[in-house]
């Protein structure tokens, strides 16, 4: 099961963070992997308020396929 997270704020740019950690740190991915997704969600999520005036992120952890 997924996680939809509204983005909206500066404050939901950083539950989007949050909850990335919460997912990778689940999913036993190395510290290394862990850091390169949180940042990654959390450029996505920004560039998603700033450029594309808000949004949601829909986070799951897929574990079959790409």
């Amino acid at each position: 099961m997924g996680e939809t997270v509204r983005i909206s704020t500066d404050a939901d740019v950083e539950r989007v963070r949050q909850a990335v950690r919460t997912l990778v740190v689940e999913a036993k991915l190395s510290l290394v992997d862990q850091t390169k997704m949180v940042t990654a969600a959390s450029e996505l999520a920004r560039n998603t308020l700033i450029y594309g005036g808000g949004g949601h992120a829909e986070l799951e952890i897929v574990e079959e396929g790409r």
